[in-house]
């Protein structure tokens, strides 16, 4: 009986760890898929914005020279946490939300395929190396400006955010969802284990009567604990 009961125990035990651990598996895929959901979301928000302030200006000199799109790109990617550039038609990096002056991406160049794909498609969202510009991948939402004044492209709007810091988050958060389930399982299992030989105890003291009462030990009790 106690082998069927243990056999039982690790059987039960052993698919219930392993429902935890599938649980936590897609726990940290909804949470991977949900948080890069909302970092694209926060990177195609911030480039409307910079857009729409770029397009105010009539030359890619005029948007270069102006201190209030420096300082509003540089205020709107430190609220959000992300990086952004604002480039002319040829992809050279003129304006940059760093808030150094002599910032080291200035006069840096994006890969021209890519750069003709978004001034083609309108924007675009993508996660991907920025080749020429950051050397981690990074979720990204590329987009053109075009003044309002005169029409013409002055060229495309990058907002981009790495990779790893939304990884870092989910590895965590999955990582806090699997310990913490496994302790309560860990517990569960415990305390069922204890309840199981509490109930089991007079079932195994009436087996050993029973033989000895076969025996011939017929002065043979059981304490039944009233």
């Amino acid at each position: 009986m106690k082998t069927m009961f243990s056999r039982q125990f690790a059987l039960t035990a052993s698919l219930i760890i392993l429902s935890v651990v599938l649980m936590g598996l897609a726990f940290r895929v909804f949470i991977g898929r949900y948080a890069a959901d909302m970092a694209q979301k926060t990177l195609d928000h911030n480039a409307d914005v910079i857009s729409e302030l770029a397009a105010a200006y009539d030359s890619t000199d005029a948007l270069n020279a102006s201190w209030d799109v420096r300082i509003n790109l540089s205020f709107a990617s430190t609220v959000a946490d992300t990086n952004a550039v604002i480039c002319d038609g040829s992809g050279t990096v003129i304006v940059c939300s760093c808030s150094t002056l002599s910032c080291e991406h200035l006069g840096k160049q994006l890969d021209s395929a890519f750069v003709q794909r978004v001034i083609h498609e309108g924007k675009i969202s993508a996660t991907a190396t920025i080749s020429g510009l950051y050397p981690d991948e990074r979720f990204l939402v590329a987009e053109n400006v075009v003044s309002r004044a005169s029409g013409e492209t002055l060229g495309l709007v990058l907002t981009s955010s790495p990779t790893a810091q939304v990884r870092e988050v989910v590895s965590r958060t999955t990582d806090f969802f699997l310990i913490t389930g496994l302790v309560v399982l860990l517990l569960a299992m415990l305390a069922v284990s204890l309840l199981a030989r509490s109930v089991s105890r007079p079932l195994a003291d009436m087996a050993v009567a029973a033989r000895r009462f076969g025996h011939g030990e017929l002065d043979t009790r059981v304490a039944t604990g009233g």
